[in-house]
């Protein structure tokens, strides 16, 4: 497609110029518009002439001691205050961040309890300080870092020790905790442990739950896979909540992070017991995001507020 030089002028025309070009349109008078501008009359005669020269139009000329329009000019004029308006907008500063007008869908990634114990309690701040945030929880997918890559994911809650992140990503730890055994109330397991403390092979005596789960650094594993005693799962489960509930029949036995099994306790239907093998075994959650919302006021926000509730539940 062949293009005309007044065309290729075009590309040269700066927020200066088209400033100028308003301002003529308004004030009728290049001196005025120069003045409002802050620049000197000869810089406006050379912005002026820059963009005639641009368009191949005189676009003013002086009539009773006016400048006024051309009728090229006149067609020009909503195009040049619609485009000068969308510039300005761009560059405008942000308006200071308010939760109370913030509107935006979070979308946060984790597993079911991690999502239970972390992120709920923060839900009541969020619907009283932020009524128009939407939030959208996925599961924690082998694929999690790469959609926090593209946007897809704004955050995620893991616990994944082997998960290493690239230089591209920030991270928080939001609790140090360990593990405990879960059972329902009346277990066998509860009745020894009153007598004695539990060890190892008291729970070989009895079946658990075991929970597999994807990784975000790949694949799928079993969590708490440094099990080294008996392998006596004889139920295998994708989510922790899910899981809980089939203890509540039967001699099944899981191991759960504590602050996990302490919610799950507020049900009446299930008692926590020191578990001997996996007790001194951590629990560190950790909120990661990627970099490109690392200085989003909204997110900073939202990650101040779970990162409240998690040191709340720390400290009980």
């Amino acid at each position: 497609m062949q293009i005309s030089k007044s065309q290729m002028r075009t590309e040269d025309l700066d927020v200066r110029t088209l400033r100028l070009l308003v301002s003529v349109l308004e004030t009728r008078s290049l001196s005025a518009a120069a003045a409002a501008l802050g620049v000197s009359a000869g810089t406006a005669s050379k912005l002026l002439q820059k963009a005639r020269d641009a368009f191949g139009d005189a676009l003013f000329v002086r009539s009773g001691g006016q400048m006024t329009p051309t009728e090229r000019m006149g067609r020009l004029a909503g195009r040049l205050e619609s485009a000068l308006a969308l510039i300005e907008g761009i560059t405008a500063p942000d308006e200071p961040f308010s939760p109370a007008t913030a509107k935006a869908t979070i979308t946060v990634a984790g597993a079911d309890n991690a999502v239970l114990t972390l992120l709920q309690p923060t839900i009541g701040a969020f619907f009283r300080e932020a009524p128009n945030l939407k939030f959208s929880v996925e599961p924690m997918g082998n694929d999690m870092l790469e959609r926090l890559r593209s946007g897809q994911t704004d955050m995620g809650l893991v616990m994944d020790e082997s998960l290493h992140l690239g230089p591209t990503f920030r991270q928080r730890v939001l609790v140090n905790s360990h593990h405990v055994l879960l059972v329902r109330k009346g277990h066998p397991l509860q009745a020894l442990a009153r007598d004695r403390e539990l060890v190892p092979e008291d729970l070989d005596r009895f079946p658990r739950i075991g929970i597999m789960m994807a990784k975000p650094s790949g694949g799928f594993r079993e969590i708490l896979d440094t099990f080294d005693h008996a392998d006596n799962h004889q139920l295998k489960m994708p989510h922790f909540l899910a899981a809980a509930f089939f203890l509540k029949d039967t001699d099944y036995w899981i191991t759960l992070p504590k602050e996990t099994a302490e919610r799950l306790t507020h049900m009446d239907d299930f008692v926590i017991l020191r578990d001997p093998v996996h007790g001194t075994l951590p629990w560190r959650p950790t909120l990661i995001w990627h970099e490109r919302t690392d200085g989003s006021p909204l997110h900073q926000w939202v990650r101040s507020k779970i990162v409240e509730a998690a040191g709340r539940l720390a400290a009980k």
